[in-house]
């Protein structure tokens, strides 16, 4: 998810990592895929393929509005279903 952003037109995977490489202000850094991770809300399925891309200190002033949280805090943070999933992807990920 992309805040303040949408779309009206679906995004593959190439077009919204570009996007993400450009809202962190030109990244040169490549995003790392995390995996696909699948959930099932009462009426509907998403599969959702997650990325990241690992900030610094430029990037993180750009996005100063934001809150920007550790690993240790985000494995705590109150999230839905499919976001919790996507965390413990990209907490397992660090593991390796």
């Amino acid at each position: 998810e992309f805040p303040s952003q949408s779309y009206t037109e679906p995004q593959s995977s190439e077009q919204l990592c570009r996007h993400a490489q450009l809202l962190a202000a030109g990244h040169d850094q490549p995003l790392t895929q995390l995996g696909v991770v699948r959930h099932v809300y009462s009426h509907f399925r998403v599969d959702v393929s997650a990325f990241y891309l690992q900030a610094d200190a430029a990037v993180a002033e750009r996005f100063s509005a934001c809150r920007w949280l550790t690993k240790a805090e985000l494995a705590d943070w109150p999230l839905h279903g499919s976001h919790k999933k996507i965390v413990e992807t990209l907490l397992k990920q660090g593991e390796k």
